[in-house]
């Protein structure tokens, strides 16, 4: 069982500019474990305040290889992270 993962090669599906992106696993520890192994971060404005704030979304499709592989939860806690350092960010324009 991988405890993490230290090397993984996407390859981006689809861009909504402003809005999400969608990249697909296609090399490394993660590839070797599922496939696919597919994210889209996703970008939503809150109505009332599309200028100011926003719903970050992370959803993960991946199907495993065997039986015994487990869900990627480190994959969901470190993109968790990941999107939590968005609160700091100050946007101007």
């Amino acid at each position: 069982m991988h405890s993490y993962v230290k090397e993984s090669i996407e390859k981006i599906e689809g861009v909504e500019t402003g809005r999400s992106v969608t990249y697909l696993v296609v090399d490394g520890e993660l590839k070797g474990m599922y496939d696919p192994y597919r994210v889209t971060i996703s970008f939503t404005p809150v109505e009332g305040k599309q200028d100011e704030m926003c719903i970050a979304e992370w959803a993960a499709e991946f199907e495993p290889l065997t039986t015994s592989t487990p869900a990627p939860e480190k994959a969901r806690a470190a993109a968790l992270g990941f999107l939590k350092c968005f609160d700091k960010f100050q946007l101007s324009y």
